[in-house]
Order: structure tokens, then C-alpha cells, then sequence
């Protein structure tokens, strides 16, 4: 006879000066083991849906001003974006099975929603979905800009 188990999921509180106090499953956060570039001391984030498909906020766990904008960047730029995982990707996630990994790519807004937004198809995010680690890959020779326009009004929708 075999015992039933049950798995509590721990929530965590998250604050955030962006998207205010946040109820966290740990099922959602990811941690960097090197940080993000230019963020070092940030390794614990949580990854947010947005309500739009393929739109994610990537909030850091530990510091309540660090928020970054995610895009699916095979939804956004069809045809136009792919990925080879590199060494280095493999060995700091884990795994180079692509049913696994999540590529998603930073987005920089302009000051209003009319102007411009760019995804940073150079540096994407790569999580594993399995363990929760997390890679921002730099790939400088790629042919990929960190300034890629895109619509901003497809991250939001379209107004009624």
C-alpha cells in the first residue's frame, strides 16, 4: 500500500513598484544563477502573464523596482527569429531539450503607446522550465538587434 502525498505550493508575496503587491506560487519564479547583465545581484525572478498571449512581466523577488516586459519572440517575429542553444546555455540550464526551454525576449517601451517599443532579440531570456534556472543568452553574432521595433500596440491589443 502506497501512501498519498500531497505537494503544498508556497506562495510568496512579491512587491513590486510597478505592478504593486503580487501573491507569487513558487512554480513561478526562476532564478538566474548569474544574474541578469547589469543586474547582477538580481537572481530570483517571477515570470507574470500579462492576460495577453505571449506577453509576460519578468519581476524580481528581491528588488521591488526591477520589471522587465517579456514577449514570446516566435509569436512577435514570425519567420524572422530563431535560436541554436549554445554550450554555454546548455550547461548553466540544464538541458537542451527545446520542449523545456522558454525563449522570451526584453522589451524596451517608448514614453507613449503610438511610439515605438523594441525587443532585444541579441540578448533573449532562456528558462527552464523543469528546474527554474534562468539565462539571459548574449548572442553577438546573430545577425539580431537589441533594438528590433515592434508594435506596441500588439503587446496591448487593440482599443475598442
Amino acid at each position: 500500500m502506497s501512501a498519498a502525498t500531497t505537494t503544498i505550493e508556497q506562495v510568496l508575496t512579491v512587491r513590486s513598484e510597478l505592478l504593486g503587491d503580487l501573491e507569487v506560487g513558487e512554480d513561478q519564479v526562476y532564478t538566474f544563477g548569474h544574474g541578469l547583465p547589469g543586474f547582477p545581484e538580481g537572481r530570483r525572478f517571477a515570470l507574470l502573464p500579462t492576460g495577453r498571449e505571449g506577453v509576460y512581466w519578468l519581476q524580481s523577488v528581491d528588488f521591488t523596482a526591477l520589471s522587465f516586459l517579456l514577449i514570446d519572440p516566435f509569436q512577435f517575429f514570425p519567420g524572422h527569429f530563431q535560436i541554436d542553444l549554445t554550450d554555454e546555455d546548455v550547461a548553466r540550464l540544464g538541458t537542451s531539450d527545446p520542449a523545456r526551454i522558454l525563449v522570451l525576449a526584453i522589451i524596451t517601451l517608448g514614453a507613449a503607446l503610438d511610439q515605438v517599443a523594441t525587443a532585444n532579440l541579441r540578448a533573449p531570456i532562456l528558462l527552464n522550465l523543469g528546474d527554474h534556472s534562468a539565462h539571459q543568452s548574449i548572442r553577438a553574432h546573430e545577425g539580431y538587434g537589441v533594438r528590433e521595433a515592434i508594435d506596441a500596440t500588439a503587446l496591448v491589443g487593440q482599443s475598442a
